[in-house]
């Protein structure tokens, strides 16, 4: 099992990752549903995820991530910057979160052909550059609405797994939840073969909205590096987290567990919550392949 840890600095000194911001055209809302243990239908796990859309870019991450910024940048603003735990007013905050939707997201650049996932491990964001996925769709003449939108049927195999998706050309830019493209219409749902893995569109909103380009400020690196730094995180999430600001800081650093109802967990009672979650079967990656 994977986790996340974010150090917060609940001062006035709090620093958004993301600073510049443009205007989406639109963003839709996905339930993301995800059998972890590929043995135990039991395992599902869901969240909601967005996706944020502009001419020639779009952002994939969690909703409830973005909220939170919204939520941060408004008290940093305000001079009253704090997070959903006991604040300690001059040090920073372990925050863990229980799942990697929490972790990652994902930038489509079609302009520039461009796939960028973005990972933050400790006190440090990390980037990796890669070419835009270039996806064989079959297109097939089923038709069905969701949410309204007259959707058609595509057939496509990505990383392992056959998705059948229905895209809308009622919004017409090639995207898609997290890495899927290159359909002349936006994805409003996906699902794999195997029934493991979906997402489902359960609202689009046309109004203008803040567009956080965490990319420009990520620290460039390679997946082998990026899948080191992951597995020593695994290994002690907080001790690497300490690790993150050697020599700035040397007084504890409290430690939050963020489950997967958002609910917040403090000090040892965090530390069984991460245990426990470690302990579960996670051998269903959404890449079955390189």
């Amino acid at each position: 099992m994977k986790f996340f840890v974010l150090l917060i600095f609940p001062c006035t000194s709090l620093v958004l990752a993301c600073q510049s911001q443009e205007n989406s055209i639109f963003s839709v809302v996905y339930k993301f549903e995800h059998q972890i243990d590929s043995g135990s239908i039991a395992s599902v796990t869901s969240k909601n995820m967005l996706l944020q859309v502009t001419q020639l870019e779009s952002k994939f991450f969690e909703a409830t991530s973005f909220e939170q910024m919204l939520a941060a940048k408004a008290a940093n603003e305000s001079g009253k910057a704090s997070v959903g735990a006991t604040p300690v007013m001059g040090g920073p905050i372990a925050v863990v979160n229980s799942s990697d939707a929490a972790n990652e997201e994902f930038y489509q650049l079609i302009g520039r052909k461009q796939l960028i996932t973005t990972v933050g491990i400790g006190f440090d964001l990390f980037k990796v550059s890669q070419v835009l996925p270039a996806i064989a769709w079959q297109l097939n003449t089923d038709t069905k609405q969701v949410l309204g939108y007259n959707c058609q049927k595509a057939i496509g195999a990505y990383k392992g797994r056959v998705y059948t998706v229905w895209f809308t050309q009622d919004l017409p830019y090639s995207f898609g939840p997290w890495k899927l493209n290159g359909l002349p219409g936006t994805i409003l749902e996906a699902e794999d073969s195997k029934k493991q893995i979906r997402f489902t569109a359960i609202s689009v909103k046309r109004e203008q909205q803040p567009y956080w380009e965490n990319y420009t400020q990520a620290i460039s690196t390679t997946e082998q590096k990026l899948l080191k730094a992951k597995r020593n995180f695994e290994k002690d999430p907080l001790a690497m987290a300490k690790g993150s600001i050697a020599g700035s800081y040397n007084g504890d650093i409290p430690l939050v567990y963020v489950d997967d109802k958002g609910n917040s967990l403090e000090g040892e009672a965090a530390r069984k919550a991460i245990e426990a979650k470690r302990r579960i079967k996670n051998n269903n990656p959404l890449e079955l392949t390189p």
